[in-house]
């Protein structure tokens, strides 16, 4: 969870430049935002209200109304409020993997009963800290239940070491976004640059399968 930034405005594509994702570039003091974009993770934003009003857990995922996640990520966050943290724990006692890049929450947001909330909250952080093992030299894991919390400062490293894998087509620079249902994988892949540079090579794409169709979306 991170304090509320400030909506910016977002200015028109360049011609032959298609950004299929604004929302994702709302502030330029996001560095994660865009270490998850520019490596092909794709994401959404979420606050701790309709974390705790509209996200389950089910079958290691976190489900919402409209999508599923594989897991949430915490980045340089410093004031976590108790609540929070204790639903992530549950949710990662069902299956639910949570990652902290970069620097730990350290306290509560608010001063109504401070004391108190701020000493169940260390005392579950340390808990937490204490189960860390290390997944290699730049990543820890604390196991609960079925699930994990990852730590790390590279959120791409701790990514890869919960399984969660990106799209390699970034590496060309191209963009995509990724939706499943159950008849498989859907992607609605971009050239952001296709006035000035074609993209002539085999695409690789995250998601498996014995067969595919080509649409022209526009």
């Amino acid at each position: 969870s991170t304090p509320p930034q400030p909506a910016a405005k977002t200015a028109a594509p360049a011609p032959g430049k298609a950004d299929i994702s604004p929302m994702r570039f709302a502030t330029s003091d996001m560095p994660t935002t865009h270490q998850l974009w520019n490596s092909g993770l794709d994401f959404d934003f979420i606050s701790d209200y309709l974390l705790q009003k509209y996200i389950r857990v089910e079958g290691h995922k976190f489900v919402s109304p409209a999508n599923e996640y594989k897991a949430i990520v915490i980045s340089n966050c410093k004031y976590l409020p108790l609540s929070t943290l204790q639903l992530l724990m549950n949710d990662v006692k069902l299956g639910g993997t949570v990652i902290f890049a970069g620097n730990l929450p350290d306290s509560v947001p608010g001063l109504d009963d401070l004391t108190n909330r701020q000493s169940d909250f260390q005392n579950l952080m340390q808990q937490i800290l204490r189960s860390r093992k290390p997944v290699n030299a730049e990543v820890m894991a604390a196991d609960f239940g079925s699930g994990h919390f990852i730590f790390g400062n590279d959120v791409n490293k701790c990514c890869l070491a919960a399984n969660i894998f990106r799209e390699k087509l970034f590496d060309k620079g191209l963009y995509c976004v990724k939706r499943q249902d159950e008849q498989g994988s859907i992607y609605f892949v971009v050239n952001p640059d296709c006035r000035h540079r074609a993209v002539n090579a085999w695409i690789p794409f995250s998601a498996k399968g014995q067969s595919a169709a080509i649409y022209d979306a526009m």
